[in-house]
């Protein structure tokens, strides 16, 4: 999507943001701490998840071209209510909050863009409410692999069971029975 915008547009963040890299298993900001960047992937996987009765809760899964980035905590400047971590090594561009805001108002496109990617998460998220609420937890699995093949490949069960809200014995079960095409 970045790669979309006028090239004097994409030079100015680029000077801006930050390159960086994380490996598997680091964080790129934590719960309880305030969200100051929105992250842009690369390269890599990464997750966003949360901590419910010791449980680890994934809520999303991020795929090279996604933003990352604690909406709330990074509008509001309050607590972030969740993590994001990189499922593989991941290399990312990172923005400050300051910065982006400076960019968006030498180049007013980017407010448009920033408005736009609002809008493709709140479609993206009245889509997986809607899933939630209309389909078995078979359809949901199909569904998602459908979207993103290389994800069974690529991000662990546990953390893809935890997606769909479902347990990873189900997740297994699912599993099992499309491969004996009992499904």
């Amino acid at each position: 999507m970045l790669s979309t915008l006028d090239p004097k547009i994409f030079s100015s963040i680029e000077e801006n943001a930050e390159l960086r890299h994380f490996r598997k298993g680091e964080n790129l900001f934590h719960q309880d701490e305030v969200c100051r960047k929105i992250f842009w992937i690369r390269k890599g996987i990464c997750r966003s998840y949360y901590l419910h009765d010791g449980k680890e809760i994934t809520t999303e899964i991020l795929f090279p071209g996604d933003f990352i980035k604690s909406a709330k905590s990074f509008v509001l400047d309050i607590a972030a209510q969740e993590f994001a971590q990189a499922i593989t090594d991941v290399e990312t561009w990172s923005l400050t909050k300051s910065r982006f805001n400076a960019l968006k108002e030498q180049h007013p496109e980017l407010q448009k863009l920033g408005l736009y990617l609002v809008e493709l998460h709140s479609l993206w998220l009245e889509d997986r409410l809607f899933q939630f609420q209309t389909q078995d937890a078979t359809t949901l699995y199909l569904n998602l692999i459908k979207r993103h093949p290389d994800m069974i490949r690529t991000v662990p069960l546990t953390y893809i069971a935890s997606y769909l809200g479902i347990s990873l014995e189900t997740l297994s079960r699912i599993r099992s029975r499309i491969a004996k095409n009992i499904i």
